[in-house]
């Protein structure tokens, strides 16, 4: 059973998470590294993988599971969810194929850190993605669906391995939304983090063409120029403090 506490986020899942300084988010992302001097400091994904998600209907929000894909590699899988939590699944999504019965999970594609970034590079401000060990895929194309039981597969590795970890991570519609509203923005960055809790977290940020993260932009009127801070977003619901157990 979910718990009252539970049912009460549920309510509000369009705008569950929060956007956080740039300070903030480094000291979060910095607290992982120096736990985790060995783990996968980022993913990062175009952002036609959100986008997709977030037209499903009714989807008010998309949830990260943490997993592992074959090399016992960290990996995150997405699903949409309704103001529920629920997953959304079986619906008609359109892509630039055209329409695709979206009925599975989304996953991997795209980069990750520290394979395809600078060594010593972990800083925001000067964490540009840059070709190391291997090619990258397009921003354009980053992003897959992969069957249903495939990523339980991959979603229960993960949790075997880390029983006492963070599963999954809900996060609002309204945060994607914002997000990918940024100008140039051409995908979604993934840090790894703690919180304030010492818990597992995940920080989300904008990033252009080139795979640099977007952390101010310029906005003009008629009259003025003004350098604006980008928003970079965490918190949410986590799993299994404040959701099912259950995949279904």
């Amino acid at each position: 059973m979910i718990s009252q506490k539970t049912q009460k986020q549920f309510k509000q899942v369009a705008t569950t998470g929060k956007y956080y300084t740039t300070t903030a988010a480094q000291q979060m992302i910095n607290r992982y590294q120096e736990e985790e001097p060995d783990g996968l400091r980022s993913f990062m994904y175009g952002r036609h993988m959100f986008e997709m998600l977030l037209q499903a209907p009714q989807c008010e929000g998309i949830r990260i599971f943490n997993a592992f894909n074959e090399e016992n590699n960290q990996t995150l899988i997405f699903t949409a969810a309704d103001a529920n939590g629920e997953h959304i699944t079986n619906c008609a999504l359109r892509t630039a194929d055209g329409l695709v019965s979206y009925g599975d999970p989304i996953t991997g594609g795209g980069g990750f850190c520290p394979f395809d970034c600078p060594k010593g590079g972990e800083g925001l401000e000067i964490y540009i993605q840059e070709m190391r060990h291997r090619t990258i895929t397009d921003l354009a194309t980053a992003g897959e669906m992969m069957p249903r039981k495939k990523a339980q597969e991959m979603i229960q590795a993960y949790q075997a391995y880390e029983p006492d970890g963070v599963y999954s991570i809900l996060l609002g519609r309204e945060i994607f939304d914002t997000i990918l509203k940024v100008p140039g923005c051409a995908g979604i960055r993934i840090f790894n983090g703690i919180n304030e809790d010492g818990l597992h977290c995940f920080i989300v940020v904008p990033i252009n063409a080139e795979a640099g993260n977007i952390l101010k932009y310029l906005t003009t009127t008629a009259s003025t120029s003004n350098w604006v801070n980008a928003p970079l977003a965490s918190g949410g619901i986590l799993c299994p403090f404040d959701c099912p157990m259950s995949w279904e």
